[in-house]
């Protein structure tokens, strides 16, 4: 019995397997093309730029070793040191332009200049085979610092939190569709043309539309930066009092006058309210026993005395 409890617990029961199936599919079907339809402003383009510049990064150093070994003439070994280099100048640059991101808070504007740092690395690459490819490689791999340090935390700021999980879910298959079918796009135009040239071509053209969605973004972060702070609110909270004119009678005066010892207690209530409700008619305690009214300021001078 104690086994079969525990083959039971292991496998599940039939009706906790059917929930699983429906959960997933209720993943797939439902939540994936509900994510899909709020991409929508800023969110889409960061979508867009992130499987863009994806099917760069990615392709780019799956091929850069053969590319360096057949257009430079490099042994398999400089060309992996030189293909290192992009990862290194990443590990140095990333943590200071998170820094800066937070300091200046325009991931537009980061975008676009790791965009148009990544672009003249690749036109090297493509026109000039005396220039040395680690310079090439320098620049790619600081526009690439540049793009892994904006490129999530600002699709996290426009998502909101309650649906970060299936978004960026969604995103990053996005991604993977991206990783998984631009190698292979590479790799068959390589072979169709016998060469690199018509591949960094199409790496060119994919940086000049990295930086089009990037300047798209930052115009979209333009009226959000330069919005003028809303002013303080002066209007005085419902129910408050407005401010005594000039000339009026001291507030000690009207404590004096309003007290609640002097005035009459009954169904309209006491206190300044009394006072305020029964008008200029409601008496005070003495003119009540027959006695006089005495002023707030001749009770301040007998006071004194």
């Amino acid at each position: 019995g104690a086994a079969g409890a525990g083959a039971g617990g292991s496998g599940g029961s039939p009706g906790q397997r059917l929930t699983l199936c429906q959960e997933l599919f209720k993943a797939v079907c439902v939540d994936t093309p509900r994510a899909a339809s709020r991409f929508h402003g800023k969110l889409a383009l960061l979508g867009l730029f992130l499987v863009t510049y994806s099917s760069i990064s990615v392709s780019l150093v799956d091929f850069a070793t053969d590319m360096f070994a057949e257009r430079w003439g490099y042994s398999d070994i400089e060309a992996s040191r030189t293909t290192s280099v992009i990862t290194a100048v990443a590990i140095v640059l990333t943590v200071p332009m998170a820094y800066l991101l937070d300091v200046i808070q325009r991931p537009g504007l980061m975008l676009l200049t790791g965009a148009l740092l990544v672009l003249p690395g690749h036109a090297l690459l493509l026109a000039v085979r005396s220039c040395p490819p680690e310079f090439a490689c320098l620049l790619i791999g600081a526009g690439g610092s540049i793009v892994s340090a904006t490129l999530w935390p600002a699709l996290s700021g426009v998502i909101r939190p309650s649906e970060s999980g299936t978004m960026l879910g969604f995103l990053l298959a996005l991604q993977n569709w991206a990783l998984c079918f631009a190698p292979m796009t590479v790799g068959v135009m390589r072979d169709r043309s016998g060469g690199y040239e018509i591949v960094l071509g199409s790496f060119i053209a994919l940086d000049l539309v990295c930086a089009l969605l990037a300047v798209a973004v930052a115009v979209i972060e333009v009226p959000a930066a330069a919005a003028p702070a809303s002013a303080p609110d002066t209007k005085a909270p419902q129910g408050a009092l407005p401010p005594p004119p000039q000339g009026a009678v001291p507030a000690a005066d009207l404590a004096l006058d309003a007290s609640p010892l002097l005035l009459p207690r009954g169904p309209l209530g006491s206190g300044a309210a009394s006072l305020q409700e029964h008008g200029a008619g409601a008496r005070s305690l003495p003119e009540a026993r027959g006695l006089p009214r005495v002023s707030s300021a001749e009770h301040v001078r007998r006071t004194k005395r």
